[in-house]
């Protein structure tokens, strides 16, 4: 899995909390789970040395014309 945006790394960390939150699960969501983190912690070493997540958050949002009106 790769994140590619703010929006979606904001809706993988709901993701992984949702998942926490259950705190019974099998093997196949702990699968799930550690991928998800994998991602989280790949976007956050790689995306966010360009720029802080609060300047990318913003760009995404202006980028977003659905977001505009």
């Amino acid at each position: 899995m790769e994140i590619k945006s703010t929006f979606e790394y904001l809706k993988v960390l709901d993701s992984i909390a949702e998942i926490i939150d259950k705190r019974s699960f099998g093997p196949e969501v702990k699968l799930r789970l550690k991928e998800l983190m994998i991602a989280v912690k790949k976007f956050e070493r790689e995306a966010l040395k360009e720029e802080s997540a609060q300047e990318r958050l913003i760009s995404d949002f202006l980028d977003a014309e659905h977001l505009a009106n």
